[in-house]
């Protein structure tokens, strides 16, 4: 550079003082300009022309990324803020919509395990975005699984109906008296609560003193047992098999004894709600039992007021079992003995006789509160009625003999209950169980030919008939006085 004006010596001397350095340092600078002009060549060469930016190491383009769905979050990290999972932020915290999982809550189709999950998880995150953390990954590895978990148990045909039949039931009664009010004197906002227990369905009315959820888990652990007492007794003969027609089994179960009456005059207008105490639904495929009779206990303690409960709700569970399954050469259609009430009833009252063992297991197959209709009213023999009676008795014939006599037909009908079930105790107990073999080869012809009545009892028995009649009578004479004389109680196995 040179100013015209300017001797040589004078533009050295300025060209000098504009670098700023000494003679001596300038060839220096010099080689060190070329020095980096070759270093730009080389490392165009190698990456043919594009310019490379090398990191510093520690800085933030070193450090891993993690990749999320960003559609699962419901608001990112802002700016400037710590970016860490679980870590407090100096912004806005990350954090995940619980709402995709909320609006699941309360459906029958989510399985219960998989609504504690997302009632875990949502309390977590909620905890999480009021301390304004960001949400770790453990938790939404877990958003994501449950969402995958609720898709699929949404699109179970199990699972629909029983969601469906939910909602029905809330329906009709959202204006009854079924629908309670909490402690705040508030309605609650549905009458049912449901829960799934594959394949019972529990329907529970809301109440302000229970909890329905642990009234479901109770209830179901007593008809799991009797359903595996009825799976291990009729398996050993029958081919169970679900019913296409009815492979779910409906329980509904009510706060009281009244409720229980304001139900059948809302559902089942036809029922006598004064004698019935419980009962199951066919159509419906339903269990319907009050958990609490009230002032039906009467004189009993509550200890014999709850036993007493729970055979009614065995017997009626034994009638919904016998609709659940059907035999393997009777297709479509239930177990249940067509018109053969002794042994429908019968079959129903021996399972209904129970007791609660010390660990908490059920025996089944005890002695029933029936005992007490036998040993008041059936003692004398000339009172009881003869097996060939006992044994043609059908539905039918008891609503053409109640419309002749009502008061006659109702005793009748009640000692066919006692009776079938003293009968179905008899063959199934006497000396150690010697006709069990029979009683089952008449249960699996009325089941599986429709056969029923004395010609059945007849082709099994033969001549013997009278003589396993007598047998029967002197039995029930030898139970009804070790029950007067109080060596034989409710829930005892009898032994001779």
């Amino acid at each position: 550079m040179s100013i015209p004006g300017d001797s040589p010596s004078m533009s050295k001397r300025r060209i000098l003082s504009l670098f700023n350095v000494t003679p001596i340092v300038l060839p220096l600078l010099v080689l060190g300009i070329a020095i980096g002009l070759a270093a730009c060549g080389q490392g165009e060469s190698e990456d043919q022309g594009e310019a490379v930016m090398k990191p510093a190491p520690g800085s933030s383009a070193t450090q891993g990324t993690e990749v999320t769905d960003n559609d699962l979050f419901d608001a990112s990290s802002s700016a400037g803020g710590s970016d860490k999972p679980g870590e407090i932020a100096s912004g806005k915290a990350r954090t995940l919509d619980v709402k995709k999982l909320k609006r699941h809550l309360g459906h029958l189709y989510l399985a219960p395990e998989t609504d504690t999950a997302i009632r875990k998880l949502v309390k977590q995150i909620e905890a999480f975005a009021a301390e304004n953390r960001h949400v770790t990954n453990e938790m939404t590895k877990e958003y994501k699984r449950l969402l995958a978990v609720v898709s699929n148990e949404q699109h179970d045909p199990f699972l629909e109906r029983a969601d469906s039949e939910l909602n029905r039931h809330n329906i009709r009664f959202e204006k009854s008296d079924l629908r309670l009010k909490d402690k705040d004197g508030k309605p609650f906002e549905r009458t049912f609560s449901g829960f799934i227990f594959k394949p019972y369905v529990f329907f529970v009315q809301n109440s302000p003193d229970q909890d329905p959820r642990q009234v479901a888990e109770r209830i179901h652990g007593q008809l799991v047992q009797l359903k595996e007492a009825f799976d291990k007794y009729f398996g050993a003969f029958l081919d169970l098999k679900e019913n296409p027609r009815h492979n779910t089994i409906y329980v509904m179960l009510l706060r009281r004894f009244q409720d229980y009456q304001n139900y059948n005059r809302i559902a089942e207008p036809f029922r006598d709600d004064q004698m019935t105490l419980a009962h199951y639904e066919p159509n419906n495929q339903m269990l319907v039992v009050p958990l609490e009779y009230g002032a039906r206990r009467g004189k009993k303690s509550k200890e014999a007021a709850e036993h007493e409960g729970r055979e009614v709700m065995f017997h009626e569970g034994t009638h919904q079992l016998l609709h659940y399954y059907s035999s393997g050469k009777r297709k479509g259609g239930h177990l249940s003995a067509f018109g053969a009430m002794w042994s429908d009833e019968g079959v129903a009252e021996y399972f209904g006789g129970h007791k609660v063992l010390e660990n908490g297991k059920v025996a089944f197959g005890r002695i029933n509160s029936r005992i007490e209709a036998i040993a008041r009213d059936d003692n004398d023999r000339k009172r009881r009625l003869p097996l060939v009676k006992l044994l043609k008795w059908t539905r039918s014939e008891y609503a053409r003999k109640k419309r002749e006599n009502f008061a006659l037909a109702t005793a009748i009908h009640l000692h066919v209950y006692s009776q079938g079930w003293g009968l179905v105790y008899f063959l199934n107990n006497y000396k150690n169980g010697i006709y069990k073999k029979d009683f089952q080869t008449i249960m699996r012809r009325q089941i599986e030919k429709g056969d029923t009545g004395m010609p059945v009892f007849r082709s099994v028995f033969g001549d013997r008939v009278e003589a396993v009649e007598d047998e029967f009578n002197e039995y029930l004479d030898k139970m009804t006085d070790a029950w007067k004389s109080g060596k034989l109680k409710v829930g005892d196995a009898f032994k001779e």
